[in-house]
């Protein structure tokens, strides 16, 4: 007879009242349970409030433009001027994060931009509509790197890149949302207000609300979380490093940081893949509507499918690189497809077929969004410290983002300059550099497969395991003929 509660059905002896034991994969289980519907919609609310906020310009761009008597320059720059102060600030912010905790530092962060886009609406005119660029730009900085360091101190590695995927999706809701809400809006006649000016009061309020409610839903130590059982608590800080919660920053590793190959390489790979996030972001409306002839309005709206698409992709490839490791391969083909999708739209706006054009911004957006947590993730995995976690991120995220200004402004000057016989802008030049842009992150990619720690760690588990299994094969056919050396032990 077996042990009691395992083979005959008898439970095991609960002595003195105590709880009965659980196992360690069982707590495991039931954290996960626990934490992620509490903080994965959460922070990705606080994600999708941040992109509509961020990118809420290219939906309006129309009647901003004429009520503030934009340019197609001026709002190039207009969009692009976010990251003048996004990016110097991202780094300081990320070391308060690591000395603060997520919580306290994404509250005064998603309250601050709430405010901010709120006030957007009371622009008129461009040096306003800049000044309130800059302040939005600094609120916004240290959003993602809080998000990603949250993550990195309650999930495991290969646990990260399917909730990175669920909390980017708020880039897929952003843009269903941006659409919708903006079709609402400029369709309709509200008055005493322009559509642009509710719209920007309509996605800035909600971020104060929001804001709130981090301080008081969003965990902070695992010790401190009272939704946590005791030996989940345990298992929380154990299962992770547990100084990533708190702890000092030891500046002496920064030149570390910047001397690594490493870090210039995901650096440029994140480079090359915001320059195409921030372009669909601000253009994609204006890109519809030109290859189409539809009004904004309807524009923001036919651009919703390409939103869903793209989600589904993210979706799906974010899933696939947790299960299987490989998260170069993942990233490699994401840029291939962005570099595919914009060559399609590049042919589909020469040839005048504008349906191929909407189908490769589809492609590019489904390759340029999912890359942006594949690169993140695989940075992540390639790091075991808390700490070189904080400041890769910092330097990668920081200067990657660079692609915000760079971006928007290949449009805006190309669309400045070269114009179609009817006074569209033309931006085949554009085009032809965002394909260029993708078949470079392909190569970043590529390079990265042969020098990412990440990679080489995985190639050596597996290694690893393809010798335990020949091992373990050789060893049941040496066992099984009594010691005689079988002739079907491989050699």
């Amino acid at each position: 007879m077996g042990p009691p509660g395992r083979r005959d059905g008898v439970p095991p002896v609960n002595v003195g009242g105590d709880p009965p034991l659980r196992s360690p994969a069982a707590i495991e289980r039931s954290l996960l349970r626990k934490v992620d519907p509490r903080c994965i919609p959460l922070i990705t609310a606080c994600y999708l409030l941040a992109l509509l906020d961020r990118a809420n310009l290219g939906a309006v761009k129309e009647p901003l433009s004429r009520d503030l008597h934009l340019s197609e320059h001026q709002f190039a720059l207009a969009s692009a001027i976010f990251f003048a102060t996004y990016i110097p600030t991202m780094l300081p912010v990320n070391l308060l994060t690591r000395k603060w905790g997520a919580r306290p530092v994404l509250t005064v962060l998603v309250v601050s931009f709430g405010v901010v886009s709120s006030i957007t609406a009371a622009t008129t005119s461009f040096g306003e509509l800049v000044a309130v660029r800059l302040v939005l730009g600094a609120a916004e900085s240290g959003v993602f790197p809080a998000l990603v360091y949250f993550l990195s101190c309650w999930y495991k590695p290969e646990e990260r890149g399917r909730r990175m995927g669920y909390f980017m999706w708020a880039n897929v809701i952003a843009g269903v949302m941006g659409g919708l809400l903006a079709y609402g809006l400029l369709s309709s006649d509200v008055e005493g207000i322009a559509s642009w000016r509710l719209l920007f009061l309509v996605e800035g309020v909600p971020a104060i609300v929001l804001g709130i409610l981090v301080w008081w839903t969003l965990p902070g130590k695992p010790e401190d979380t009272p939704w946590l059982t005791a030996d989940e608590r345990e298992m929380a800080a154990t299962r992770v490093d547990i100084d990533a919660m708190e702890g000092r920053f030891d500046f002496q590793a920064l030149p570390k940081v910047l001397r690594d190959p490493n870090t210039w390489l995901f650096t440029l790979q994140f480079f090359f893949t915001t320059n195409m996030t921030y372009q669909l972001s601000f253009y994609t409306p204006t890109l519809v509507q030109h290859q189409l002839g539809y009004s904004l309005a309807l524009a923001n709206l036919v651009a919703v499918p390409i939103s869903i698409v793209s989600g589904l992709a993210l979706y799906v490839v974010t899933h696939h690189s947790d299960r299987s490791g490989q998260r170069h391969l993942s990233s490699m083909g994401c840029s291939l497809a962005a570099a595919l999708g914009f060559t399609m739209v590049l042919v589909g706006d020469t040839y005048r077929w504008p349906w191929v054009a909407y189908a490769g911004l589809m492609v590019a957006q489904s390759g340029a969004i999912t890359n942006v947590p594949l690169t993140t993730v695989w940075l992540t995995d390639s790091l075991t410290d808390s700490g070189e976690i904080a400041l890769y991120s910092a330097v990668m995220i920081a200067i990657g983002n660079l692609g915000g200004i760079t971006g928007p402004q290949i449009y805006g000057a190309v669309g400045s300059y070269r114009t179609h016989a009817n006074g569209d802008p033309d931006y085949r030049i554009a085009h032809a550099v965002m394909a260029c842009i993708g078949a470079g992150a392909f190569c970043t990619a590529a390079a990265l497969a042969y020098t990412s720690p990440a990679v080489k760690r995985a190639e050596a588990e597996r290694n690893e395991q393809r010798r335990f299994v020949r091992t373990e094969r050789t060893t049941f056919k040496i066992d099984e003929l009594d010691g005689e050396l079988s002739p079907l032990i491989p050699v």
